[in-house]
């Protein structure tokens, strides 16, 4: 007789149409044991110190008429010894029982469409391709023969200088403890393979149709009629910035992001292959000349800067559709979208962004375009947009 297949924790998680590829959990044993590793020695030593004292406290008249010789210390200041033992011990034994719930409720899985990772039945993760901009695999410290596959590492919250082993494991977001790594990691990489290779046949259409057609569909200004070509598959959308490029200050709508057909009040654009990370961007603002090639094309930044950023090529003098300005390129690395871990490195992530500065007496325009460095096709399309802006007339007249 057949027997259904038990649904997977992760189904109720599943979006309509989402297909699930693999599910798997951690070798939770395996997991727990390798929780914190290096200071997992005192844990067995404290816990006993809490059972004796919690046991000598609760029998403390008996204990205190017994004659104990030996002690280093008298009966009187023995009493504050175990409460103090049977304190830390149990702060110990309750932190036990947190990294078991953590580790005991965890299950993975890769759908067609996203990473998941499900916590005490409730998302924990849930990663896009887009998102996920690096994957490594490592071995799983004390754990011969079992692997991790980490994809971000975040930031711990609160002081760092001494944080538990279960923050240090939380901070590391991806799949634990697997016994069979190596394959689940070949899965992630064909899943984003397939992806990145869909990212670059929207690229290569728009920069076809924008070679083939001169009057390829474009978004005007409303009132400054300087315009931006389309390109099917790349979401565009605008958003008003009062804070000149290049000035110190506090852009409050720099998250808020619409749809041109929403709002006429915007001075910068945004088209973005969002699958590829690959953008353009340009904003226009009223001023006098801020960004200067000087000030951009300077290699000799602060250190710090130099490990994420670093000028690899510049023009000083360029003109574009008839106006003239400067263009830098910078080398970025980083971790991805989201901040570093302790001890991270950060060079996961490599970037071309290529900045182009123009002035025509009255205002200041700065555009930009960002792709993976790696990526002749995004960085082919980037440029064709930049290519195709047209001004105002009556600036290039």
């Amino acid at each position: 007789m057949m027997t259904d297949t038990p649904p997977s924790p992760l189904t109720p998680f599943l979006q309509p149409g989402e297909e699930l590829l693999w599910t798997g959990e951690p070798d939770r044993e395996v997991m727990l044991k390798t929780l914190g590793k290096r200071k997992q020695g005192l844990f067995v030593p404290l816990v006993a110190a809490a059972v004796v004292g919690i046991f000598v406290w609760a029998n403390w008249e008996t204990v205190a008429d017994l004659e104990i010789t030996g002690l280093p210390v008298s009966a009187d200041s023995f009493l504050p010894l175990v409460g103090a033992a049977a304190f830390i011990g149990l702060i110990f034994f309750l932190r036990r029982g947190s990294d078991r719930g953590h580790v005991e409720s965890l299950f993975y899985g890769i759908t067609d469409q996203r990473v998941l990772i499900v916590r005490k039945a409730e998302l924990y993760e849930a990663v896009t391709p887009d998102k996920m901009q690096w994957v490594k695999l490592e071995d799983r410290l004390g754990a011969k023969g079992h692997h991790d596959i980490i994809w971000d590492k975040r930031r711990i919250p609160g002081s760092q200088e001494n944080p538990t082993p279960l923050q240090i494991e939380q901070s590391r977001i991806g799949f634990k403890a697997l016994a069979d790594g190596p394959a689940v990691m070949a899965q992630i990489e064909a899943w984003r393979d397939k992806h990145r290779a869909a990212a670059d046949q929207v690229a290569r259409a728009a920069l076809e149709a924008l070679e083939s057609d001169p009057g390829h569909p474009r978004l005007a200004h409303p009132r400054l009629s300087f315009s931006l070509p389309t390109p099917a598959g790349w979401e565009v959308t605008v958003r008003i910035k009062k804070v000149v490029f290049g000035k110190t200050g506090v852009d409050l709508n720099a998250d808020k992001w619409t749809s041109p057909e929403r709002t006429g009040d915007w001075n910068v654009i945004r088209l973005r292959n969002v699958a590829a990370n690959a953008e353009v961007m340009l904003e226009v603002a009223e001023s006098k000349p801020v960004a200067t090639y000087d000030s951009m094309a300077d290699p000799s930044v602060p250190g710090f800067i130099k490990k994420v950023m670093q000028v690899v090529d510049s023009d000083k003098h360029v003109t574009l559709n008839g106006l003239d300005g400067f263009r830098v390129d910078v080398a970025l690395s980083g971790a991805g979208q989201t901040e570093m871990a302790l001890g991270q490195s950060s060079d996961l992530v490599k970037s071309t962004m290529r900045q182009y500065v123009f002035h025509d007496g009255m205002f200041q325009y700065y555009m930009t375009a960002t792709w993976p460095s790696d990526n002749d096709t995004q960085a082919a399309t980037c440029q064709a947009i930049m290519d195709r802006v047209s001004w105002c007339p009556t600036l290039t007249a």
